[in-house]
């Protein structure tokens, strides 16, 4: 029964999150219509709340914002990639930031029971076993590979498709703030990376999905 209520709700969290992207994919193609004057600005409201939208924990995002790129074209990818940057590494920064007890009250006090747990679990824990915490969010086939570093154990975790469940990219970059294992101008490289294979694609090759399918 705890695996179905599991299952139940990722498919709820993924069904949100593609529904949220969706949206954001339609309002940021309804900017393009506005005037000069109207449109910049408006455009960078609708980036900064797709932002926001992927730092949340537990939502699929790091996926689902590859698929947010792909479906923008070549002609405005570069501008989800660098919302897409910021909004990772938002959390992050969060983590880093913001002392522990203040962070774990804040999250609880908006909902965010169980990324607040995360995070509860991940202070309690000595600075140097807070890399086991991170390593627990790979998949066990390759725990081996993770467990030779800790910038390979986030850059995997981060990867990983599953990682959903385990607190999505959001509350994984959340987590490996707080530890302070991490330096923030590698995670900020990391996630650029990451990433970045996506808008050099579509730039490169043309691809325009919502036209090849309107053709």
């Amino acid at each position: 029964m705890k695996t179905l209520s599991n299952l139940a709700r990722l498919l709820v969290l993924v069904t949100m999150g593609v529904l949220a992207f969706l949206a954001m994919h339609q309002l940021f193609a309804w900017t393009e219509g506005q005037g000069d004057t109207l449109q910049l600005p408006m455009r960078l409201a609708v980036l900064a709340l797709y932002a926001m939208l992927i730092a949340v924990p537990f939502v699929p995002s790091f996926q689902l914002s590859l698929a947010f790129m792909i479906l923008q074209g070549p002609d405005q990818v570069w501008w989800i990639y660098g919302a897409s940057v910021i909004g990772f590494y938002l959390p992050f920064l969060i983590g880093w930031l913001i002392p522990a007890r203040h962070l774990i009250r804040s999250l609880n006090s908006v909902g965010l029971h169980k990324i607040a747990a995360l995070v509860t679990d991940a202070h309690a824990l000595p600075l140097q076993d807070r890399l086991a915490l991170i390593t627990e969010m790979s998949p066990n086939w390759l725990k081996p590979l993770v467990n030779k570093g800790r910038y390979a154990a986030f850059f995997v975790a981060l990867n990983f498709p599953g990682n959903v469940v385990i607190g999505g990219a959001g509350g994984i970059l959340l987590v490996a703030g707080m530890s302070r294992l991490f330096a923030p101008p590698l995670i900020l490289c990391i996630i650029a990376f990451c990433i970045s294979t996506v808008p050099i694609v579509v730039t490169v090759t043309g691809i325009d999905i919502v036209e090849w399918f309107k053709g």
